[in-house]
């Protein structure tokens, strides 16, 4: 759960189907590789009442950035 609206809701309701308050913005962490590297990002997403995931982004910080040049 999260302690804060999702302010998008009725956006993706209105995009994948549903009520706005079927909709809930999630984030958790995960171990890429670029096949010598691994590197931990935090991973956003939106999921419906279904718990299917949709539209996930890879957040990056410039600190994560350096192993990529």
């Amino acid at each position: 759960g999260c302690s804060k609206e999702f302010r998008d809701a009725a956006k993706y309701a209105k995009r994948w189907g549903g009520k706005a308050e079927d909709w809930q913005h999630c984030a958790g962490t995960a171990q890429l590789t670029d096949g010598k590297n691994v590197f931990t990002r935090e991973v956003h997403w939106v999921q419906g009442k279904d718990g299917k995931m949709r539209e996930a982004f890879i957040k990056e910080y410039p600190r994560n950035l350096e192993k990529r040049k």
